[in-house]
């Protein structure tokens, strides 16, 4: 990479699938099958978070006091970040996994920094 692209913005993509703690997929919570499988693919990123809050289409609401004395009722949130074409090839890996019958959805947004040996994403000027 030249120095007059360093910090240079990228296009990239944020795919999001809000599930419950208890959802499972072949024995294990769907959410460490999810980024089992994102490392498996070797997207750029994951992260699983819990959520406070939230209804969805049932339209029950799972609060943090139900969460604490019902750990399964929790919302949870993976997020995956790479390219635009990686995470939209990794959707039938979700589709295989029944994750697809989740909320799933997919941004398009611009990475200004990535400090990984990843290919998403420029280097910053000090190369890390």
């Amino acid at each position: 990479m030249t120095p007059e692209t360093r910090g240079a913005p990228r296009q990239a993509a944020l795919l999001r699938v809000y599930a419950l703690a208890s959802d499972r997929f072949e024995g294990r919570a769907l959410t460490t099958a999810i980024v089992g499988a994102a490392r498996e693919a070797k997207l750029a990123g994951a992260t699983v978070l819990p959520a406070i809050m939230g209804y969805g289409r049932h339209g029950y609401e799972t609060a943090l006091s139900v969460a604490l004395y019902q750990p399964e009722n929790q919302p949870m949130i993976v997020e995956l970040v790479d390219d635009v074409e990686r995470i939209l090839a990794f959707l039938p890996t979700l589709r295989a996994m029944n994750a697809e019958g989740r909320l799933t959805t997919v941004e398009r947004l611009e990475v200004r920094s990535y400090r990984s040996g990843s290919e998403l994403g420029p280097t910053t000027a000090d190369g890390a």
